[in-house]
């Protein structure tokens, strides 16, 4: 219920009663907007203390309630008798809890925003440094060395020089049996085999030995050739240089990217 504004005289008076009457009328059709700027008017050019309570009731019907607290406790401290004082004061105690209740929600929801904002930012700085960390790791993978070795080459060479050197084992034995029939040849035993086997003994003992230095050697220089013979190229170039044979159902097809 709204406060009445009394017997007014002077010109300023008139204004403020016009202005009053004007706030009424806004209040009962529903445009607050307008009666509290009325009602304030009035207040401004009267400075009658009743009028604070219409500014608290409408600005609690705005809600906006600090407004409505700031003007019904200055009503309370202008007229401490007036008899509107207990359902005021009741008013200020439900805006003031109103109050507290919007402004810890808005305390709440600010701390979920930050927090929201905070694991936003955690999560994006955590995407960028796995991306930096992928990217270091696909430069060093474009960058690092493979071995490749020469081809089957030093494979030939060592196969070779193993049967160059197996060969050699044979001529040895042989050269050793030979010596050794003619260091046990009996009595009575042949000339012609004798004389044979004391010829031959040697020279397949040398060639064995030639033969073996010779594969030996052959199959040292294939390692070498495996381990030294090659060349270090970028894995990311041997990977985009792999050429692959597919074999069809009557067709022969080679694939391959450069």
């Amino acid at each position: 219920m709204l406060a009445s504004m009394g017997s007014l005289a002077s010109a300023q008076d008139n204004r403020a009663r016009d202005a009053f009457r004007e706030a009424t009328v806004a209040y009962d059709t529903g445009r607050f907007e307008d009666a509290l700027r009325l009602f304030q008017e009035a207040y401004d050019l009267s400075d009658r203390t009743t009028l604070l309570y219409n500014i608290g009731l409408v600005s609690e019907r705005l809600q906006r309630d600090e407004e409505a607290v700031a003007a019904y406790e200055e009503f309370v401290r202008a007229m401490p008798n007036a008899p509107q004082r207990e359902n005021v004061e009741g008013r200020i105690q439900v805006l003031r809890t109103a109050i507290a209740e919007r402004e810890a929600n808005a305390a709440r929801i600010e701390a979920e925003r930050a927090a929201a904002l905070a694991q936003f930012e955690e999560e994006a700085e955590r995407e960028q440094r796995q991306a930096a960390e992928q990217a270091r790791a696909e430069a060093l993978e474009e960058t690092r060395l493979v071995y490749v070795p020469p081809g089957p080459g030093p494979y030939y060479l060592m196969a070779i020089g193993a049967a160059v050197t197996v060969a050699g084992g044979v001529f040895l034995a042989l050269g050793a049996r030979s010596i050794a029939n003619v260091e046990n040849a009996e009595m009575g035993a042949s000339w012609n085999e004798v004389s044979l086997d004391h010829d031959r003994g040697p020279r397949f003992a040398l060639t064995g030995w030639v033969l073996g230095g010779v594969g030996i050697g052959t199959v040292l220089t294939g390692l070498i050739w495996h381990f030294a013979g090659g060349k270090n190229v970028r894995a990311s170039d041997l990977e985009s240089a792999s050429v692959s044979i597919g074999v069809g159902v009557g067709s022969l097809s080679l694939q391959g990217t450069f």
